[in-house]
């Protein structure tokens, strides 16, 4: 298994660590900050600011918390932190997309085009599907216990829900409104394929983008 973890680019890791918005503002000080080990080996022994569970369990959510601030640079986070809480929603779930990659694989190969299709509605069980088909070309995702794989999906469910897109009751998909100012910070820096990822018709993406080409 140690093999295939290797040679496998998925992870089952963000299963151990819900969207947090509100204990990612919390913590991106801590993670900014040059003395960022110590001072969060102190909220893991502390539990000062995330108030949450056992030391072990806050362990494992700060190593996520790590992962994901770090799978962007520096002016990323410096930019979220001047977001108003719809605008971090928007940045968080995009970093959650490049952090992990089985969450980017099933928006963008599941959620994506089932918004786009006739009956924009999803299921549970469309995503352990979705999971079993990547599971078929690697090996490391397919030795993952049936109790993981469904932990995961779950885990993409709520991620999606969490950013607006999908009703909880009904199991419709929606586009995610984005703020004109947040879209055309990703569009204008090569990432238009989030905006599109969220719902947003190409004509208002060439819309945002021809708009920022054409100032002075």
């Amino acid at each position: 298994m140690r093999a295939n973890k290797q040679n496998s680019p998925y992870s089952a890791a963000f299963t151990g660590c819900g969207f947090m918005l509100d204990e990612t503002v919390a913590l991106l000080p801590i993670l900014q900050s040059p003395d960022a080990d110590a001072l969060l080996k102190a909220e893991v022994e502390g539990n000062n600011l995330l108030q949450l569970g056992k030391a072990k369990t806050r362990s494992r959510m700060v190593a996520e918390f790590r992962r994901r601030y770090h799978a962007l640079p520096p002016s990323f986070w410096n930019w979220f932190l001047s977001l108003d809480r719809a605008g971090q929603t928007v940045a968080l779930y995009y970093c959650l997309m490049r952090t992990y990659l089985m969450l980017k694989e099933v928006h963008l190969n599941l959620f994506l085009p089932r918004l786009k299709s006739a009956n924009p509605v999803v299921a549970k069980s469309d995503v352990d599907r979705h999971i079993l088909k990547i599971a078929a070309s690697d090996a490391f995702v397919e030795s993952w216990s049936d109790a993981t794989k469904a932990k995961i999906a779950g885990t993409c469910l709520s991620f999606l829900r969490a950013v607006g897109m999908l009703e909880a009751a009904t199991g419709a998909l929606h586009p995610v409104p984005v703020p004109d100012a947040v879209a055309t910070r990703f569009i204008s820096r090569g990432e238009a394929w989030y905006m599109e990822a969220l719902g947003m018709p190409l004509y208002e993406v060439s819309r945002l983008y021809q708009s920022e080409v054409s100032k002075p």
